[in-house]
């Protein structure tokens, strides 16, 4: 079994600390969506368009504050480079000592098998 240390886990960071109380906070906790809503600029914030698709996270019950914290966690959680070893193949399933086949399983219909440590 795998056992990551306290101090390891994402959750003992100073950055995920300052997410959990910005999210008990007046400002998330306290907070109405309707009156989240009614705030134009975090509506604009929270929507992103690209490619003919938009994604829309207004609805949220989230702020602007809170994506700068989000980002800031996914950051310290090296996040990136946990996405490229998904996307790459490697072993990063820990408790199952295999890739994730995740990227494999939602690939188009044709596409070049995935390949895990080159095999």
């Amino acid at each position: 079994r795998f056992v990551v240390p306290h101090e390891a886990m994402i959750s003992a960071t100073e950055e995920y600390k300052a997410l959990a109380a910005h999210v008990a906070g007046p400002g998330i906790a306290g907070a109405h969506l309707k009156s989240l809503l009614g705030d134009a600029a975090r509506c604009a914030g929270l929507t992103v368009s690209a490619e003919n698709m938009i994604l829309d996270c207004s609805r949220q019950k989230a702020t602007l504050e809170t994506l700068e914290l989000l980002v800031a966690l996914a950051k310290k959680a090296d996040l990136e480079k946990k996405r490229d070893a998904m996307f790459e193949g490697a072993k990063i399933n820990e408790t199952e000592g295999r890739a994730a086949y995740h990227v494999a399983l939602r690939a188009p219909k044709g596409s070049p098998p995935m390949t895990v440590g080159g095999e």
